[in-house]
């Protein structure tokens, strides 16, 4: 009953560590706070004896950082992928023979639109500092 006790103590942090969202910049910052290097090859006997459940507030606060970089990550790969695979129509300008104009730019606009509100939106969110400069790249362009 001891152990199992124990154990519900400890699961409040490891929960939070298999969080499938931790990246390796996550990880650092863990390392970091138990004032150890990152080492990806750790056991849970590590991270016992490293005392990890004495940051437990620390790591659910990363978990959570981490996962709102994910979405963010998601929505912006989302926008990538429409303008990759966006294609222009092109009709011929009256009888010329060598002058297009593009068509159906309704549906171009108002994806730019909707893209440009999600950017600002995700310039504005406390979790965007793992992907700043990937989205005001895509904000600028």
């Amino acid at each position: 009953k001891e152990d199992v006790l124990k154990w519900k103590h400890y699961m409040s942090t490891l929960v939070p560590l298999g969080n499938p969202a931790l990246k390796t910049r996550h990880w650092e910052k863990i390392f970091e706070k138990l004032g150890r290097s990152y080492d990806k090859d750790m056991t849970l006997d590590n991270l016992i004896q490293w005392n990890i459940f004495s940051i437990r507030e620390f790591v659910e606060e990363i978990s959570g950082v981490a996962s709102g970089e994910l979405a963010l990550e998601i929505q912006l790969e989302k926008i990538e992928n429409t303008w990759k695979n966006l294609n222009f129509t092109v009709h011929g300008y009256r009888e010329s023979k060598d002058i297009f104009i593009l068509a159906g730019l309704d549906d171009i606009f108002t994806a730019l639109e909707d893209n440009q509100a999600a950017l600002q939106t995700m310039l504005a969110s406390r979790f965007v500092m793992g992907i700043r400069n990937k989205v005001q790249y895509w904000d600028r362009t």
